[in-house]
């Protein structure tokens, strides 16, 4: 009798197992969403110089150069996946470009045939691979967002470009240095970090506006007394698109 019951108790319970639906967990019920992010960022780009040694006539070029030395517009564009891996939480990665520099302001100039004052802008011009980490914060139209991330960058070339002041009969000269081996640099690594904010669109689309900041880790120049390090300020203008 008993294991008649036991047996009859034992099916209810498997029966009415069996008809429960199974509660997902929420990392079952998520679905991974994939964005294609395009974004532009207009950026107040300068230097940081520094010596590695004490000799004063070094520290006296530097003081010489900062006060000369003042910020340049240039820009980042990149392309990127963002794939998520929470609700709110992205990684990013994809290809951008970016023109950094910075400009020297009345300077002496020399050529071979004249003796001028001058301004020279300098431009440095980089293939970028992005990696970022980005969050959310927020349930509504408008969300609060940050990033941090880092940048490989790889030298293409660098331009200047000298505008004579005291001589406007001086035309103005343009130089391209391709030599990314010697001179400069061949590759770099750029932290950045930025604060802002995402508009929701729609289901499907959102775009964000964020301020940045960014540093490169290595000098421009290797082997030399005096390095300098690029580092910009800008406004990152991003659209993004779900593509599932």
């Amino acid at each position: 009798m008993k294991s008649n019951l036991l047996l009859f108790l034992t099916a209810i319970s498997t029966n009415y197992l069996i008809s429960q639906k199974i509660t997902p967990t929420p990392s079952e019920n998520y679905n991974r969403s994939v964005f294609l992010s395009l974004g532009f960022s207009p950026d107040l780009n300068n230097r940081h110089l520094s010596s590695s040694g004490n000799d004063p006539f070094v520290h006296d070029i530097i003081r010489m150069r900062n006060s000369n030395e003042t910020r340049l517009l240039g820009y980042t564009t990149q392309l990127n996946l963002a794939v998520s891996i929470s609700p709110k939480t992205y990684i990013e990665m994809g290809l951008g470009y970016q023109n950094m520099g910075y400009s020297s302001l009345n300077v002496n100039v020399m050529t071979d045939n004249s003796y001028y004052i001058g301004d020279i802008y300098d431009r440095f011009h980089y293939w970028v691979i992005p990696l970022n980490f980005r969050q959310s914060f927020g349930k509504r139209k408008w969300q609060l967002t940050y990033h941090v991330g880092m940048s490989a960058n790889f030298f293409r070339f660098q331009k200047s470009q000298i505008i004579s002041v005291s001589d406007p009969s001086q035309p103005n000269i343009t130089r391209k240095n391709m030599d990314g081996e010697s001179t400069y640099s061949r590759f770099n690594l750029m932290p950045n970090i930025g604060l802002g904010a995402t508009y929701n669109i729609n289901s499907k689309s959102k775009f964000t506006i964020e301020p940045t900041f960014r540093y490169s880790l290595f000098s421009l120049t290797h082997n030399t007394p005096i390095e300098g390090y690029l580092y910009n300020t800008g406004v990152n203008l991003t659209y993004q698109l779900k593509l599932n």
